[in-house]
């Protein structure tokens, strides 16, 4: 009798978590601050570097990678958000996240120079980890997204490297 009640229950919940969920306003609009902090910080420190040119160059090649080939996989997957159907959801496909993504760009580079280099790198990574969790919090991604947005941000912001500055 008990499995019986069980698999009833079990049932029952199942139109529920077929439901989206809404959208965490809160989330959803923390989350796009978050997204371009360590961008700004990246075009901050360019603009004070030695090799302005050069290093807007690094960014510009970041930002261009990141956006063509988020967009792209957008438009070649059909990944459907948490929040599909609720209003104020994105209509697009959830793959990867681009958010995310997004605050990868500038990893390298962002904050104050007087940080020494692990101290800004864990500072840009916390920031870009804060970015997904927010997005995962608004219902907007789910994981799995969130990681391929990071993985996307990450290869993006390692185009860069292939711009040389002066020898760095």
């Amino acid at each position: 009798m008990k499995p019986l009640l069980l698999l009833a229950c079990l049932l029952y919940a199942m139109p529920g978590q077929a439901q989206p969920l809404p959208v965490n306003q809160w989330a959803n609009w923390s989350s796009y601050g978050t997204a371009v902090s360590n961008l700004a910080g990246a075009v901050s420190s360019a603009a004070q570097g030695d090799h302005k040119a050069c290093d807007f160059g690094r960014l510009a090649l970041s930002l261009g990678t990141e956006t063509t080939v988020t967009l792209w996989a957008k438009s070649k997957t059909n990944d459907p958000r948490p929040c599909t159907g609720a209003p104020g959801c994105n209509t697009d496909s959830g793959n990867p996240s681009g958010h995310t993504a997004l605050g990868m760009i500038g990893l390298r580079t962002a904050w104050s120079p007087q940080l020494a280099g692990w101290q800004r790198i864990m500072l840009a990574v916390s920031t870009a980890a804060v970015t997904g969790l927010l997005r995962n919090l608004a219902h907007e991604h789910y994981w799995r997204q969130i990681g391929w947005g990071a993985l996307v941000g990450a290869g993006s912001e390692s185009a860069a490297l292939l711009v040389r500055c002066d020898g760095t």
